[in-house]
């Protein structure tokens, strides 16, 4: 995942093998929450179940990290630190 400032890219490998991205726009008025309903959203629709994903990796290139960045309830258990 690399949260910038116009957009979000959010990818899924499996091993090495990169499986799936997705982008979207940036909103600072969105919530962790809303957030983790897109994501889930997006990994549903191609087939990805959410539970299937064990990590998450969030860079930031954006001056300061809105706090609708962090992982949501929604996703909240598909990541690990």
């Amino acid at each position: 995942m690399n949260v910038n400032n116009t957009n979000v890219t959010i990818g899924v490998f499996d091993g090495d093998s990169l499986t799936a991205t997705w982008r979207f726009a940036t909103d600072v008025r969105k919530t962790g929450d809303e957030y983790g309903v897109l994501m889930s959203n997006l990994l549903t629709h191609d087939g990805v179940a959410p539970d299937d994903v064990d990590a998450a990796v969030m860079p930031s290139s954006a001056a300061s990290c809105p706090t609708s960045s962090r992982c949501s309830r929604a996703s909240a258990s598909a990541t690990s630190t």
